[in-house]
């Protein structure tokens, strides 16, 4: 009877979420989709069919194979070693060398536990389920977000990039994206970025650069904070991005990975097919955007959070993908989708961009310089009080009110879009709120 009667209160409760849900999705109706603020909307964009040759898409395939090794972009600090790593909201790892938090992963150094560094991008998308709404468990959101790159700060090093950067394709593409008054290229970065099926690049905008702050003095979230608010806007460096795809494949149709971006918040999201040698052209961070899930409907390889994880080349166009010394899969070269990224930033003049690389450690923004006027503007919008400001800035605070308050920049400045009516009626990813409420499981798991 007890049995009986237990299972007919947990059949009660589902029936009550299911129709608080079918309510809720009726007023998400009427909610709208996309607030971006309005200095992140309308900026120039555009697509380049052809980009480069098949003679180049090869050389990029083979320069990759030779590279050998890619980690998950969750672990871009392995190329460069940035000044900050947190804003003081680290903890200690647990014994496994993991984090207990959701929403943290080990540092560089594997000393403890902070924010990682894009965390505004898996934060949206776990709330979300990304661009597509998916309803799935945390662990499988997570799978879907590891996919793999390298980050390269030295362009020059390297024929090929060099030679895409002079080309005349990317010259006039890149100076129709820079403004008017920015037409002097300064080249800094190429990425390679690599997705098995079933994973994605989340919305996002990119490693943002302001006169005294960059992804080297604080992390990338920050950045994304910084870039958001409004309030850093007479500081931003403007910059040029291609995304260009060097996959022999084009049944887009069948595999999906669009590059989505968004130019207005009443409109719905640009799509652009990843053709094979084709590009777009967008200053990626002042412009909202995203790599659609490569097959959707596959799950993605079962990576963990906050384990080292690679995409190693096997030779003979095989790869595997490796976590924590134990093989999860293999591919060949034609099953994955290969996108390179380069990127110049956009300067007055050659003076102007002598300037920026002559600049000394003393030019550089301290941390206070971008937490006050951040604390400053969450006062003014009633998100914190004067004396809770205050307590922040004198440091009266542990470890979890930093958190706290990391996570208030967050929620407060970082406005990606919820997923379009088109995509999820629904657009919050429900399934994955045991990871955060333990206590939810015990209805949702009839749902997910």
């Amino acid at each position: 009877k007890k049995k009986r009667e237990r299972k007919m209160s947990l059949a009660s409760s589902a029936a009550f979420v299911a129709a608080l849900a079918l309510l809720a999705g009726y007023f998400l109706m009427l909610t709208p989709r996309a607030a971006i603020p309005k200095h992140l909307l309308h900026h120039p964009a555009g697509v380049q069919q052809e980009m480069f040759t098949t003679a180049e898409m090869e050389e990029m395939l083979a320069m990759a194979e030779k590279m050998k090794t890619f980690p998950t972009n969750s672990a871009d600090t392995k190329f460069y070693n940035p000044q900050r790593e947190h804003i003081g909201e680290a903890m200690p790892l647990l014994p496994d060398g993991t984090c207990a938090h959701p929403y943290m992963h080990p540092n560089k150094n594997n000393t403890e536990c902070v924010l990682a560094g894009r965390i505004d991008i898996a934060k949206h998308f776990l709330k979300t389920g990304g661009y597509e709404g998916k309803k799935e468990r945390y662990e499988d959101a997570v799978a879907r977000l590891l996919s793999f790159g390298c980050y390269i700060f030295h362009p020059e090093e390297y024929p090929l990039v060099q030679k895409l950067v002079e080309s005349a394709k990317f010259q006039a593409a890149a100076k129709s994206v820079c403004p008017r008054d920015k037409q002097h290229l300064d080249p800094f970065q190429f990425n390679f970025i690599v997705q098995a099926p079933g994973q994605t690049v989340a919305l996002h905008v990119d490693a943002v650069y302001f006169w005294g702050a960059s992804r080297f003095e604080f992390p990338q979230w920050l950045l994304a904070a910084m870039q958001f608010s409004g309030l850093f806007s007479d500081r931003l460096i403007e910059q040029v991005q291609v995304v260009g795809y060097f996959h022999r494949w084009n049944n887009t149709a069948d595999r999906n990975g669009d590059f989505v971006y968004y130019a207005d918040n009443a409109a719905p999201p640009v799509h652009v097919p990843p053709y094979s040698r084709s590009a777009s052209v967008v200053d990626g961070s002042k412009v909202v955007h995203a790599g659609t899930m490569y097959y959707p409907d596959r799950k993605a390889p079962p990576l963990r959070k906050g384990l080292p994880a690679h995409l190693e080349a096997l030779g003979n166009e095989r790869w595997r993908i490796v976590q924590d010394g134990q093989e999860l899969a293999q591919y060949h070269t034609d099953d994955l989708r290969w996108t390179i990224v380069y990127r110049a930033r956009c300067f007055a003049d050659a003076a102007e961009r002598a300037r920026y690389h002559a600049m000394q450690p003393s030019d550089m923004l301290q941390l206070e310089d971008v937490l006050g006027p951040l604390r400053q503007e969450l006062v003014r919008r009633g998100r914190l009080t004067a004396q809770q400001a205050t307590a922040l800035q004198h440091g009266n605070h542990n470890s979890t009110t930093a958190l706290d308050f990391a996570l208030l920049l967050l929620d407060e400045f970082v406005r990606y879009p919820l997923p379009p009516r088109s995509q999820a009626l629904i657009p919050y990813n429900f399934c994955a709120l045991p990871k955060m409420l333990p206590w939810t499981e015990a209805v949702l798991r009839y749902f997910c």
